[in-house]
This record gives C-alpha cells, structure tokens and sequence, in this order.
C-alpha cells in the first residue's frame, strides 16, 4: 500500500515526465527552442527547492545549450553527484531521459529538505544523445577526463555519483 508521501512522489515524477516529454516534446537543437524550454523548467523547479543553479553553456552548431548544475553544499569536501540528461532523439523521450531528469528533480526536491554533511550534486546534461557532448564537456572544464563523474569544482572529492536512466514502473 502506497503512504500519501509514495503517492506524491509519484505523482512529481509523472508530473515532470508529462511535462518534458508531453508538453516539450522532443528536446533537440533542430526542435524549436525546445531545449531552452527544458532547461528553464529543470531551473526553475530547482529554484523552487532552493536550489541557485547554473548553467555551463556552450555552443553547438552555432547555437548555445547548456548543462545545469545545482548543490547543496556540505561541511565536507566529499560529494555525490545525481545526473541525467535532459535532450531526447527521434520521439519525446519520457523514458529517454524525461523520467532521470524527473528522478534527479525528485531527489533533490527531498535532499533540499534534510541536512547533509556530503554536499549533494545535481546535474541536468545536454546533448547526451549526440555522444555525451554536455556531461564530457563538464568534465573537461574541470580538468578531468571525460569518464569522471565529478562534474564539480576542483578540490571537491566525488565519493558518490549516479547516472539515473529510464525509470520505469514494471508490473506487480
């Protein structure tokens, strides 16, 4: 039996799915400006946690897209990072990867409320489906290779990272 918390976390999750998936749609460069819509819905959720986030932004085909990254900093240096990415391919992409971008959302909307002693990470990737251009140009501009999973400042230790992919409810 789902508690009325299970129930809302639910409902968040099928919520920002519908979003992304349904009223976006396809979050591609050639899509219009549906790339930029996502990434204002993924900030300003995240605002609405409290979260400050940023955006490491760069060009693609002429055009600016943008990873997102938010934290909630901890009195330690350790960190654990939560991503997904947030642009989808050839169909609206609920489960590829409207429903990570919905889990990394729902995370950090629970994290926001709990104290950490681990700063937690988030990050919403772009261009993912074009061969992980947005999460290895994070690492990069960390100085790191393009297989860390940092994605965090220097002098921070990812202890922790989870890549969320295709959440899916299965049967029973």
């Amino acid at each position: 039996a789902m508690n009325n918390e299970t129930t809302g976390i639910a409902g968040n999750l099928r919520a920002h799915v519908t979003h992304l998936a349904h009223h976006i749609g396809e979050r591609h460069l050639w899509r219009d400006n549906s790339l930029a819509r996502a990434t204002g819905y993924i900030e300003s959720n995240l605002n609405r946690f409290g979260y400050d986030p940023v955006r490491q932004s760069y060009k693609a085909y002429g055009r600016t897209v943008s990873n997102i990254i938010a934290e909630k900093r901890g009195a330690r240096s350790e960190t654990m990072v939560i991503g997904a990415h947030y642009d989808s391919v050839s169909n609206p992409g609920a489960d590829d990867d409207a429903s990570g971008v919905a889990l990394i959302l729902e995370c950090a909307r629970i994290v926001s409320q709990y104290p950490s002693d681990r700063t937690i990470r988030v990050c919403a990737f772009s261009r993912e489906e074009q061969g992980l251009v947005g999460s290895e140009g994070r690492c990069r501009s960390l100085g790191g290779r393009s297989s860390t999973p940092s994605c965090g400042r220097p002098g921070t230790t990812a202890r922790y990272a989870m890549a969320l992919r295709s959440w899916r409810t299965l049967p029973g």
